[in-house]
């Protein structure tokens, strides 16, 4: 459920439950929820572009881009501030989601280099941006 307190979504319930025969239900037990969250989550996310709908997973394993180049091109001038934001935001989230490091997601994506990627992303979240997103080097996405 999303906690508006927080700013984010909170797991409040689990539910285990086989859905074939012979489905060992004490062994799903054991299994750690975040790890099949992690997994699934960039297959259920989806943003829209130019093109359609594209899922997290769908951008994140091809060669194509989450940001159109002209966009990309924008955001990187002087003076786009709010844009730039925005596609800091949208790059941040689906990198982490992704389980990719974002600071060199935002680099590759905008193409510029890891210091300013990096201090785009301290800018954004400073103003709000990746309220309640976090991402630790070596681990997936804990939010």
């Amino acid at each position: 459920m999303y906690d508006a307190d927080e700013g984010r979504y909170i797991v409040s319930t689990i539910v285990n439950r086989g859905i074939r025969k012979g489905f060992d239900e004490i062994a799903i037990r054991h299994t750690a929820p975040q790890a099949i969250l992690q997994a699934a989550i960039p297959h259920c996310v989806s943003v829209r572009l130019e093109h359609g709908w594209f899922t997290v997973a769908e951008l994140s394993a091809t060669e194509g881009r989450i940001i159109p180049e002209w966009l990309a091109a924008e955001v990187v001038k002087r003076g786009s501030k709010t844009d730039r934001m925005e596609v800091i935001q949208i790059l941040y989230g689906a990198s982490a989601l992704a389980g990719l490091p974002p600071t060199k997601f935002v680099q590759v994506e905008l193409g510029v280099p890891h210091r300013t990627a990096s201090d785009w992303i301290g800018k954004a979240r400073s103003a709000g941006y990746l309220k309640g997103m976090s991402y630790t080097a070596g681990r997936q996405a804990d939010d």
